[in-house]
């Protein structure tokens, strides 16, 4: 027997909480799982348990996008396009094509 899918559809403060994810696993693993009281029924959320929960780093999850202008010169630029063969070819075409701005 196949275990159910984990498909979530969460929209808890646009963030996935561990907790959520712990009891989805717990439901196809069938081990129990505690849940934070002010989760446990969608009723029961209110804003001062949502800042409760944001305190207590239950909702902490790093996003993936961390901008960094270094990190995008550095991979993107001018200079790391004009190093690598590829990378000409990304610039010639760019200008064949007319873009007002080669790179990043």
């Amino acid at each position: 027997m196949r275990p159910p899918s984990l498909h979530l559809n969460l929209d808890l403060a646009g963030r996935m909480a561990r907790h959520v994810l712990a009891e989805a696993m717990a439901s196809v693993s069938r081990t129990p799982v505690p849940v934070p009281a002010a989760v446990a029924s969608a009723e029961g959320v209110t804003d001062d348990s949502l800042a409760s929960l944001l305190d207590t780093n239950v909702l902490h999850i790093k996003r993936t996008f961390q901008p960094s202008l270094w990190r995008r010169k550095r991979k993107h630029g001018f200079l790391a396009r004009a190093r690598t063969r590829n990378g000409v070819k990304v610039l010639n075409r760019r200008k064949q094509k007319g873009r007002r701005k080669l790179c990043a």
